[in-house]
């Protein structure tokens, strides 16, 4: 069994905000899998399905964390402890400020890189060493600035390419259940993939 957790924060004024492009992507995945999110018993919403691929079936849990961005370490703890996937079995999406918009990379593992919410789950989980998909969000001019900026909703011009960067996004979710994670690095990156 393999869990995609999507980072964000709650609420209807956080929808379309750049930090929530985790959310967003396991929207399109429930609407692929024509599955619905229902409360858990911890702080998370999730739905099961199961995924046909070219090298069998795989059994898959999409979530998404309840607590704020900050505290979703604590929310994906939960998950671990009730589904017990394994480390190399989780897969985190998350927003990336250090990735033009739109750019997508798949890692096995590494540190935060300052992401609160990333950290929170490194923290609580005592470990690096689980796979994640960075969706890049664009960049922000110093700390300040980067509070504010993933906190806004996309720009109109974000806003029309949006429906292609998380369709994008949702068919690497797609490459990484069905193939080994360096395949799936290979072809989620590109010829010359991160391989950290």
């Amino acid at each position: 069994m393999k869990l995609v957790c999507g980072l964000g924060n709650p609420g209807r004024e956080y929808a379309f905000s750049r930090h929530n492009i985790g959310y967003l992507l396991i929207d399109n995945l429930c609407e692929r899998f024509r599955i619905r999110l229902g409360g858990g018993k911890g702080d998370f919403l999730y739905g099961k399905a199961t995924f046909a691929h070219d090298n069998g079936k795989e059994d898959i849990v999409l979530s998404k964390p309840s607590l704020s961005m900050n505290l979703s370490g604590i929310s994906v703890l939960q998950l671990v402890e009730r589904l017990n996937p394994g480390m190399e079995n989780l897969l985190l999406v998350l927003d990336d400020v250090n990735l033009p918009f739109g750019k997508i990379r798949l890692r096995r593992q590494g540190s935060h890189g300052g992401h609160r919410g990333l950290e929170s789950v490194i923290y609580q989980l005592g470990t690096d060493r689980f796979p994640r998909l960075r969706i890049g969000i664009g960049d922000a001019i110093d700390s300040y600035v980067l509070k504010e900026y993933v906190l806004e909703e996309f720009s109109e011009f974000e806003r029309s390419r949006l429906p292609d960067v998380v369709e994008q996004a949702g068919g690497a979710v797609l490459t990484y259940l069905s193939e080994p994670i360096e395949t799936a690095m290979s072809k989620v990156n590109g010829p010359d993939p991160d391989l950290s």
